[in-house]
Parts: C-alpha cells; structure tokens; sequence
C-alpha cells in the first residue's frame, strides 16, 4: 500500500493492432526499489511470476504470466476503482521502446499508432513527457508525425 505502482495488461492492443494477439500477461510497474519485493510476494500466490530482467524467450512464451517491471517516474496513469491503470499514451510509449515488446516493432507498431490515433484522443504533451523520460522522444515523435495526417 506505500509504493507507487500501474497494472495493466496487452488486451487495449487489439483494439488498435493489425495482427490479434492472443497473449494474456496481466503488467505490474512498481517502483524501483520495490521490484524484487513484489516479485517474490506475488511469486508466493502465482507460479507465472515473471520480471523483465529475467525475460530471455517470446512474448508469447509467458501467456498467463504476471510481469513485474520498474515504474517511470511521471508515468501518464488513470485511476479506476482506486486502482493505477496505464494511460493509452503509456502503452504506445512502452510498446515502442520496451524490449519485452519487441514483436509490436516495426509495421505493427505504425499500425498500432495509426488506428490508437485516428480512433482515440492522444494527448500530445503527455505522449512526449513520457517519451522523454524513457530517452525515446524522438522514436515517438516520428511515429507521431507519420501520422500526423490523422491528428
């Protein structure tokens, strides 16, 4: 209850991807200093307890697992039922700059941001603050502008 944190999970991706995908992986972004904690006391309840460092095969390998990863300071978060949710501008910034989501690379990810901008409002300033933080402003920017024929 003292640690900041964000759940969220791949399902919004289909709204937006070309190609479904069929991965169920429930996110926990938690701060820094509580990641191995966390880990180790949701690996007590759940078997498919995973943390990003210890991620070495496919996406698609670790269907059903719970995916411990470091919080962003300024992480772009919604709240619902009291419970940090990830805003749809932090997915599209972790979708295209995490390696654990390096099977949205490339055409997907345009995909992804194309339909993610011509169906929902994209806050901007938020996209690129996130970005930022990540050091991925520029990658973000670009896929922005190649569609900004939508915005």
């Amino acid at each position: 209850p003292y640690i900041d944190y964000c759940l969220w999970d791949l399902s919004p991706i289909n709204q937006v991807a070309q190609h479904l995908i069929n991965i169920n992986i429930i996110i926990v972004d938690v701060d820094r200093d509580a990641v191995e904690a966390v880990y180790r006391k949701l690996h007590e309840a759940h078997d498919k307890v995973v943390t990003s460092g210890r991620m070495f095969d496919e996406l698609s390998d670790y269907d059903g697992y719970i995916l411990v990863r470091k919080l962003v300071t300024d992480t772009p978060m919604m709240t619902i039922d009291d419970v940090p949710m990830a805003t749809l501008e932090k997915i599209l910034v972790d979708l295209a700059s995490d390696k654990e989501f390096n099977v949205f690379q490339g055409s997907e990810l345009h995909h992804i941001f194309e339909n993610a901008i011509s169906q929902f409002t994209i806050n901007r300033n938020r996209i690129l603050r996130y970005a930022g933080r990540k050091n991925q402003r520029e990658q973000i920017e670009k896929l922005l502008n190649d569609n900004t024929s939508i915005l």
